[in-house]
């Protein structure tokens, strides 16, 4: 978040009714705003919605998440019903040389990374890119093989692409310390482990629950299908719409600013929902697998949704998601239907012994779906609470403004927007 709400003034519009938005108004609401929440299409939630089809329960977006004191909170205060992970399903595995690798390092390359993790320290980095962060206190290997896959995970990006300081902005080593004393201190100073989560009727419930309540407060109006050609006079504005619409509502003079916006770049991503017949593949039980890097020309990772969660898929069927696109492969969102289908039927046959065909596939794409979280972007964080959101009251909100995930969204909105 960028910017600071005017508590002085109850009055405020939020732009924008994606998960950003439906926070703002939220917690606003809660604390006593007279909101006005327009969203410019026919719908409130953006990019999270869920489908239930007869093979079971589809994400076209964020399927789960980690939990914080937050996020529990809301969801209490929602009364949303929360799924835990499976406790037979919790390894994470790591695709390298076509082997599931829950620690995907040779026996030399891991004692190098304990060794750097050690001995390496830190000093005035911060402005380096991940892969060349890493590399110094982890390995090349750590790179290609650990990073390359949590960021594509998280970012669809390379780690070459990825500033420290932009996406990692708790990991603050002080100068002449190494990242073994840091984690140690992390895991001492930790009160308790995060939850993985899923919401039990899909993410998308996150959306109806947080709707139904702002329709029911006589402080908040929502108007849908309101695309706005210009902020409204108000003391209060808080702007959840992507970054290309926020430069257009702002209608900057300012020509720094302008540039900043500019810079911003997206990564494209396709989600793939997955059904196959529960006999006819064979996988060992975990959350899902990551690739490292040169693995396959598409795919970044498989999510295990019914093996990790329950009531995922119904029965004599198993539910899988894979995530292709990103900086690896960012014209595979123009393949067809047809193509991608065929893109994962062979990746299934060689990974998962699969012995038919896919019972069943939805095919998401987003030609900018998430922000690189580079040091242009780092940069226009400076500039913009620099220029528009230094008034106060001015606020800009979404998932280029410092959070990617549910978790980190419900917790800045919560800390933002409550005294």
């Amino acid at each position: 978040m960028i910017g600071q709400i005017d508590f002085s003034n109850k009055k405020v519009i939020v732009i924008g009714g994606g998960i950003s938005g439906l926070l703002s108004a939220y917690y606003l609401s809660k604390n006593n705003f007279e909101v006005f929440l327009h969203e410019a299409s026919s719908r409130l939630g953006g990019l999270l919605e869920t489908i239930q089809t007869p093979y079971g329960l589809v994400e076209k977006a964020a399927h789960s998440f980690l939990s914080n004191d937050e996020v529990e909170e809301l969801l209490s205060e929602l009364g949303l019903e929360v799924l835990n992970l499976n406790q037979n399903s919790k390894a994470r595995f790591i695709l390298r040389n076509s082997k599931f690798r829950k620690i995907p390092f040779h026996f030399f390359e891991f004692i190098v990374m304990l060794l750097r993790l050690s001995f390496v320290k830190h000093k005035d980095e911060y402005d380096n890119n991940a892969a060349i962060w890493v590399e110094k206190h982890l390995g090349k290997a750590a790179v290609d093989n650990l990073f390359f896959p949590f960021i594509n995970g998280i970012y669809a990006s390379f780690p070459e692409e990825i500033a420290i300081k932009t996406a990692f902005k708790k990991l603050k080593l002080k100068n002449g310390e190494t990242l073994l004393k840091f984690f140690l201190k992390k895991i001492f100073l930790k009160k308790k482990k995060n939850k993985i989560i899923v919401l039990k009727n899909g993410t998308e419930s996150l959306v109806s629950y947080l709707e139904k309540y702002l329709k029911n407060k006589e402080n908040v109006k929502i108007y849908l299908n309101s695309k706005l050609n210009s902020i409204p006079d108000f003391s209060n504005v808080v702007i959840c719409t992507p970054s290309e619409e926020a430069r257009r509502l702002i209608n900057l003079n300012n020509a720094s600013l302008n540039e900043s916006f500019n810079k911003i770049k997206y990564s494209s991503l396709v989600s793939v929902a997955v059904f196959v017949s529960k006999d006819e593949v064979v996988y060992k039980p975990g959350i899902g697998v990551l690739l490292a890097r040169n693995q396959h020309p598409h795919i970044l990772g498989v999510l295990y949704n019914s093996c990790a969660f329950l009531n995922r898929s119904t029965e004599g069927y198993e539910s899988f998601t894979v995530m292709l696109g990103g900086s690896l492969s960012p014209d595979v969102v123009k393949k067809s239907d047809e193509q991608i289908i065929e893109i994962i039927l062979d990746f299934f046959k060689k990974n998962y012994s699969l012995k038919g065909d896919l019972k069943k596939t939805v095919i998401s794409r987003w030609s900018k779906a998430i922000p690189k979280y580079s040091t242009d972007l780092y940069d226009f964080w400076d500039i913009a609470s620099q220029t528009w959101c230094k008034k106060k009251g001015h606020v800009l909100f979404s998932n280029y403004t410092g959070e990617v995930s549910i978790r980190g969204l419900i917790a800045t909105a919560r800390n933002g927007f409550v005294l």
